[in-house]
């Protein structure tokens, strides 16, 4: 049996339950398949890692604050963002900016390097009130970067507090800047007149204009520059020289690029969207992401105005970048960490093509797209042009780095795909996968469509998936999307690498919980609110799994485990709670307990299957004891032996 179990796993996992001709229906996944555009984590510009002593900061940060995230910045290799912890102010400090200016002294040597000639200028203390109004909220203290009395381009650190003034985060920009090159040759009326002469829209009489020197960040250096603004345009030009460091349209927003919001059946027209993080390139390579097109087509743009239409083949390129930014920034507001320069560099190309997929792909940790007209029977569209699927692919990266969950053909396989679908869903709002992306089915998976454990279950990661979606899905409804996304998220931390659905549900509520506790601080009024919410949070996701039949073991409790009885027999089998305790009716799907099964799902399903037949089955309490009492059926109509396990779970006595 074991061999034979072994021999299943080593096919699943080097398969992963491609779709054939045979099948009815196709899957998109994370190992390879036929495809068109290829999306590498891996940028191609040069980039800075974290030096080794400032990843054994953040992992000495992230002791001390076990739910935060840190972000490098892969330009400079500092933290670039610090959030998910609660940094509590000490009693004495009364102002949000000396609690800001603490934070950053302790911990300095991860946002910036020791320099004696930089400083941070304080900029301004703004506030955000509570809902109704009548109290202040939070409050965000912004620094900028100052060198040689002169500010740095976009050099700042923003720091987020509580009302207690407690820092719950940190986004810092600052340039490590060693040395400062040029002069200020060009005085600022003729920067300025330079400025107007580079437009493309001159500008009117009485425009808005402004003009300051800054330091602009060049590599490590920094160059002395003017900074001029003109109504919505910016320009940086060299103190020196006048040559143009910088021109941009502000109104623009930056990059775009032209693409469907969600997918080709949902999105009738497509739209033009910012891209982010795409810096200086022409091409849709950025910090995080580079797409590569295998027909060998480059789209590109000196003004990085990507604007191919849908029946161009690089309108592809286009929904894979931006969907990707799009998801990966979504994550990082969740406290994971990257896409970042850290991420291996290499790709290879699709030797082993599978029609009508999507894939990611560990070894190289690159995503492949399927091109429209794969397929059996050439009938699927292209998958690059599904931001849910896109989605989804991503998630399978987060699960494969954020946790090592395995994808087998046990539970933690379905967790993979069912945690994939549920976060392309929540974000689009739209529970209904893939609509007519194979086949011309209205969803390729519905994770709105109710499905029980384990009655649902199969050996398949996709239709296992399906269950832990659906059930995930029931939870946001409970809860909300934001709630739902974030528990979800604190739910990884920690989960083991073979997960099985009552683990990850177990740390959804206890860890979820715990992140919203962590804000909990000196204002009653407020405390009042975030207890209510961390109920409602509990209450919320055990509803929601019970209803799915998954368990939920949180807090305290004891096992009894047994083996039914062989056939034509009765037993009764007993377990009591410690002394000083009493069943606790509040917690477990059965006011008291839960059933679960050592050997996984198929041994629960076949009981449940079973339980008509037995002559006797019984579940009594007492307030400290269960009793479970079973008699099976004799001769042919006896039932096959399976092990179960009755949870019981306590709390102290009144």
């Amino acid at each position: 049996m074991k061999s034979r179990r072994l021999a299943i796993l080593m096919i699943a996992l080097l398969l992963v339950l491609s779709i054939g001709c045979d099948r009815s229906g196709s899957n998109f996944e994370r190992l390879p398949g036929n495809t068109n555009v290829e999306v590498r984590v891996a940028p191609e510009r040069k980039l800075v890692e974290p030096a080794p002593q400032l990843v054994s900061m953040a992992e000495a940060f992230r002791g001390r604050f076990p739910t935060a995230s840190v972000t490098w910045n892969p330009y400079t290799g500092y933290a670039k963002q610090l959030s998910g912890f609660v940094f509590k102010a000490a009693p004495d400090v009364r102002d949000a900016q000396t609690a800001a200016r603490n934070f950053i002294r302790e911990y300095a040597a991860l946002l910036v390097p020791s320099r004696t000639e930089s400083s941070l200028q304080l900029v301004n203390v703004t506030e955000a009130g509570s809902v109704r109004g009548d109290s202040v909220n939070r409050r965000f203290v912004r620094f900028r970067q100052v060198v040689e009395k002169t500010p740095v381009f976009q050099g700042e650190i923003v720091v987020h507090l509580t009302a207690a003034n407690s820092v719950y985060a940190i986004y810092n920009a600052y340039q490590p800047i060693t040395s400062v090159v040029g002069g200020m040759k060009i005085g600022s009326a003729q920067a300025l007149d330079r400025a107007r002469q580079l437009l493309k829209e001159k500008p009117k009489s009485g425009s808005y204009e402004a003009i300051e020197p800054v330091i602009y960040p060049y590599g490590s250096d920094g160059i002395r520059a003017w900074r001029v603004v003109i109504d919505h345009w910016l320009v940086i030009l060299r103190g020196d020289t006048g040559e143009t460091l910088l021109l941009r349209d502000e109104a623009r927003y930056g990059p775009d690029a032209l693409v469907y919001l969600e997918n080709p059946v949902q999105t009738s027209d497509p739209a033009v969207r910012t891209l982010t993080n795409l810096g200086a390139a022409t091409t849709l390579c950025g910090i995080r992401f580079c797409v590569h097109n295998q027909t060998g087509q480059t789209i590109t743009s000196t003004q990085q105005e990507f604007r191919d239409p849908p029946s161009d083949v690089n309108f592809d390129d286009q929904m894979a970048y931006y969907h990707m930014e799009t998801i990966a920034s979504r994550f990082n507001q969740l406290g994971v960490t990257g896409p970042g320069g850290t991420l291996p560099k290499g790709i290879n190309t699709n030797d082993n093509a599978r029609p009508c997929n999507a894939f990611y792909n560990p070894p190289d940790d690159c995503f492949y797209f399927s091109p429209a007209g794969s397929g059996c029977d050439g009938n699927c569209r292209s998958s690059a042009q599904y931001a849910d699927i896109i989605y989804h692919e991503f998630t399978h990266r987060l699960l494969d780095e954020e946790v090592g969950l395995i994808y087998d053909d046990t539970e933690s396989g379905s967790i993979h795909e069912g945690t994939a679908d549920f976060y392309s869903a929540s974000l689009l709002g739209n529970p209904c996968m893939a609509e007519k992306w194979s086949d011309e089915k209205a969803c390729t998976r519905d994770a709105s469509v109710f499905r029980g454990y384990p009655k649902d279950m199969d050996d398949e990661p996709h239709a296992g998936g399906e269950v832990w979606a659906s059930a995930l899905w029931t939870f946001r409804g409970n809860v909300g999307k934001e709630m739902a996304e974030r528990m979800a998220r604190e739910g990884l931390r920690g989960l083991p690498a073979d997960a099985d659905f009552s683990t990850f549900a177990a740390n959804i509520v206890v860890q979820g919980v715990a992140y919203y506790g962590s804000f909990l601080g000196d204002n009653a009024w407020e405390n009042f609110f975030i207890l209510l919410g961390m109920f409602a949070a509990a209450e919320g996701a055990k509803s929601a799994f019970c209803s799915h039949g998954i368990a939920v073991p949180y807090g305290p409790f004891t096992d009894l485990t047994l083996t039914t009885p062989p056939a034509d027999t009765r037993n009764a089998w007993s377990v009591s709670v410690p002394a000083g305790t009493v069943i606790d009716i509040d917690r477990g799907c059965n006011k008291g307990y839960d059933i679960v099964a050592p050997g996984g799902w198929k041994d629960l399903k076949f009981f449940y299957d079973k339980q008509s037949e037995l002559k006797e089955y019984t579940v009594d309490m007492s307030g400290t004891t269960l009793t479970v009492t079973m008699k099976t059926p004799g001769g042919c109509g006896s039932i096959d032996r399976v092990n179960l396990t009755y949870r019981v779970y306590y709390k102290k006595s009144e």
